[in-house]
């Protein structure tokens, strides 16, 4: 029968992946992978750090970093010049309220809004060091320690201690409500956490109580909040050893303990049986289940959601995105307010413009889980076509659109001649996709509408302008006789128009005239008109005498 043994575990890692710092006097903020900034405060510039570069940092500035950078969240280190090294986990925002090095004493205050921390706190020769580190659930006051600090939201906090250089120097935690907790090497407050879970009444807002609040062993639960750090040195778990065992013989499961004989590393948690007995590896820790493989956004298509899970998990979820400007997600979700068998977050993506993306998310144990996001626009939206433009110089107005694109269109007609295409800037390029067509000619053109990712669309214009009728430069005048006269004496018992105007020119032929056509006018034939017939006897008619020169008239005949 195998005897009873006890699980020892010692993390091998230390705080070796700090970079350090090129000025040793200087406080800087250095990047060790991922997304790192610096700035004074909301509503200032952020100051990117690149990757392995350090940054001086001043009292009152701020430590930012990102969420997960191609499946590795992101980190970054402050190095102060009393040789205490702060690393600083992913989504965190940390200020540097003050820092003082006096001879004899090193005060530093730190204000945690959000985020982890891993602090090692040193006694640099033999001087004193007293650190605080403010967040919305309480105050922690270290003194020469090693340990971290999670601060999930207002009402929430945790502490893992793993090394005390002075037994009689703990770590104290002050809560808003008043209680004041002391943690020795090897021990962990949970405020409103158990395990890895936010328990009910940490709720955003909530004020902690001692009944939300303990005292436990650090366990292999309270560490993987803070497994994006790796391992702490050596040094802490020796220093540890004394509060593991203490927390054996009670019956709890000790974090951290002394290097036993017998003990091997397994994948940087060296896990082992006392008294030489067998290693054997610690479960891996459970999947990060996404319920989408991918997510597509296509025209029309707004935010959409996705689940996560992880078995034996109820903590906060955090989620990245690569690429932001195409889209992003909100950064955390918490799963259960309880330790589960299995819990899930609820995420959002949210387009932003044309490209691809990967969103990562981050479960318990620090495993992660991707999916790819793609965020393609494919169709511009113009006018099919324009009213038929019915006159010259006319302008119409027409605007592009595009779902997800953020940059500018170009416009270009196939017939300038008929259809002219500007924009509000009298070019052919807009970046609200604002464009004035112009009629020019009579005829058909089409508008072809580009943005700057290869899409175009087409716009059709008709013309059909009627031309006015040309204004005269002259006015050929031409010169003949007058209807006065013999002429209109003539013709005035004929033509009405004459008599109505006697000063009328007659049309004369010229080379700049036609001549009127021929005037035909008909005889007037006039009935015979009835002559008085005498009535009784009539004297008998008497011919004029004859005059000179006029001629003899015949004889008149005589009575029969």
């Amino acid at each position: 029968m195998k005897a009873p043994a006890s699980v020892v575990l010692v993390l091998a890692v230390c705080l070796s992946t700090v970079v350090p710092s090129s000025a040793a006097a200087d406080k800087t903020l250095s990047n060790v992978r991922g997304t790192v900034s610096v700035d004074q405060g909301p509503g200032t510039a952020s100051q990117p750090v690149a990757v392995n570069a350090s940054i001086a940092i001043a009292n009152n500035d701020y430590a930012v970093t990102g969420g997960v950078v191609n499946g590795v969240a992101s980190q970054g280190a402050i190095q102060l010049p009393d040789s205490t090294q702060i690393l600083v986990g992913q989504s965190t925002r940390v200020q540097m309220k003050a820092f003082d090095q006096q001879p004899n004493l090193t005060t530093a205050s730190f204000i945690i809004l959000s985020g982890k921390l891993r602090f090692a706190v040193k006694h640099p020769g033999g001087a004193k060091a007293n650190y605080t580190f403010q967040t919305n659930t309480g105050q922690i006051a270290v003194r020469g320690t090693e340990g971290d600090i999670w601060a999930p939201q207002p009402g929430a906090l945790q502490v893992n201690v793993y090394e005390v250089t002075d037994p009689n120097l703990p770590v104290e935690v002050t809560l808003n409500n008043g209680k004041v907790y002391k943690l020795s090497a090897g021990q962990t407050l949970s405020v409103g956490i158990v395990g890895a879970a936010i328990v009910a009444g940490a709720s955003a807002g909530a004020s902690s109580s001692s009944s939300s609040a303990s005292v436990t062993s650090t366990s292999q639960s309270t560490m993987s909040n803070f497994s994006e750090f790796g391992a702490v040195s050596n040094s802490a778990a020796v220093g540890a050893a004394a509060a593991s065992a203490a927390a054996a013989s009670s019956g709890g499961i000790p974090a951290i303990a002394a290097v036993a004989a017998g003990v091997a590393a397994v994948g940087g948690v060296v896990v082992g049986v006392s008294g030489g007995g067998k290693s054997e590896p610690s479960p891996s820790p459970a999947n990060v289940h996404i319920s989408v493989s991918s997510l597509a956004f296509t025209p029309g298509t707004g935010p959409q959601s996705f689940t996560v899970s992880q078995s034996g998990f109820a903590g906060a979820f955090h989620a990245s995105s690569d690429q932001p400007s195409v889209a992003t997600v909100n950064a955390t979700a918490t799963a259960a307010l309880a330790l589960t068998p299995k819990s899930t977050g609820t995420f959002t993506v949210t387009p932003k413009s044309n490209g691809n993306a990967t969103i990562t998310v981050t479960g318990g144990s620090g495993v992660t889980s991707s999916i790819p996001v793609s965020v393609q626009a494919n169709k511009i939206v113009v006018p099919s076509s324009l009213p038929t433009f019915t006159t010259l110089n006319q302008k119409q107005n027409f605007t592009a659109t595009e779902t997800y694109y953020t940059g500018g269109f170009t416009a270009k007609s196939s017939n300038p001649a008929v259809a002219k295409i500007t924009s509000p800037g009298s070019s052919s390029s807009s970046a609200a996709g604002q464009f004035t067509v112009t009629s020019i000619a009579n005829g058909n053109a089409t508008i072809a509408v580009s943005d700057g990712l290869g899409h175009t669309s087409p716009v059709s214009v008709t013309v059909t302008a009627t031309a006015p009728s040309p204004t005269p430069t002259s006015i050929p005048i031409c010169i003949g006789e007058t209807t006065g006269g013999r002429d209109r004496d003539a013709r005035h018992h004929m033509d009405p128009a004459i008599v109505m105007a006697p000063n009328k020119l007659s049309p004369a032929a010229n080379p700049t005239c036609t001549p009127p056509p021929a005037r035909v006018t008909n005889p007037v034939v006039r009935p015979p008109q009835p002559q008085p017939h005498p009535i009784g006897p009539q004297p008998p008619v008497t011919m004029p005498g004859r005059l000179p020169g006029m001629p003899t008239p015949p004889p008149m005949p005589g009575p029969p």
